[in-house]
């Protein structure tokens, strides 16, 4: 089994703080501000990129995609959307009486 290393850092920190990673992944839950990336950052990102990283951007931090020079065409759309229907693992009707989901009422497996 291989093991890796995580470390946690802000997109300020990008740059001597990631040498050495092969990957960044960028999870961010709220919009993007004017202050969250700097020049520095950005050229940081950019130098990262060009020496070969790979960046994962999830959720909000889709919306630096532009920021960043990754893609000319940014994403028309960065956020959240509620679901009114119900949502979860559908347990298949031919299995619906298997203890595993007895305790459910249904066979929509809530998540």
């Amino acid at each position: 089994a291989q093991s890796f290393e995580t470390v946690r850092v802000s997109p300020a920190e990008v740059g001597a703080a990631t040498d050495g990673c092969d990957v960044l992944w960028w999870h961010r839950d709220a919009p993007l501000g004017d202050d969250v990336l700097s020049p520095g950052s950005v050229e940081a990102f950019e130098a990262f990129l060009e020496d070969g990283g790979g960046l994962l951007l999830t959720l909000r931090a889709m919306g630096a995609v532009d920021d960043l020079g990754i893609d000319p065409v940014a994403p028309d759309v960065v956020g959240t959307q509620s679901v009114a229907e119900p949502t979860g693992v559908l347990w298949r009707t031919l299995y619906d009486d298997h203890p595993a989901i007895a305790a459910f009422d249904s066979i929509r497996i809530p998540i």
